[in-house]
């Protein structure tokens, strides 16, 4: 039993020896750099200066989303209103062609009355002119007896 604790503690041992020999190797690996004052001073500097450059590139974005909210608030309703007059203007252009073929049965029956009135006239011209020539035919026969 004896031997069994002191192989346990060999392996402890061992264990500790074996960590500290990784940590050691860790902090050598993690090497540190000497920075001079004026280094650390322009250093200092650009991360104000980039953080400058940060907040306003934050507010610039944030007024960035704001414009696009809108701009997309604006298009829905454009959306909207163009989907409003593209249907009013099919129902206009329904109401157009409705309107059309009613013309155009306007001016074939004005045509159609246009044709029967010359015709009536031409026969009520006829009639005229041969009742003249009865009513001269007739005023000659009385002259001549």
């Amino acid at each position: 039993m004896k031997r069994a604790g002191r192989y346990c503690w060999a392996f402890w041992w061992l264990c500790l020896a074996v960590w500290l020999w990784a940590f050691s190797s860790a902090q050598a690996a993690a090497r540190t750099y000497p920075i001079r004052e004026d280094e650390l001073t322009r250093f200092e500097q650009s991360l104000e200066a980039l953080s400058s450059e940060n907040a306003g590139q934050q507010t610039r974005l944030i007024r960035l989303q704001e414009t696009l909210s809108a701009s997309e608030e604006k298009l829905r309703a454009s959306e909207k209103s163009s989907s409003a007059l593209a249907r009013r203007l099919e129902r206009l252009s329904g109401e157009l062609a409705g309107q059309q073929k009613s013309l155009e049965n306007a001016n074939r029956l004005l045509q159609t009355y246009e044709r029967e009135e010359r015709r009536t006239r031409a026969r009520l011209e006829r009639q005229r002119n041969l009742a003249w020539t009865v009513a001269a035919l007739l005023a000659l026969l009385a002259a001549a007896r």
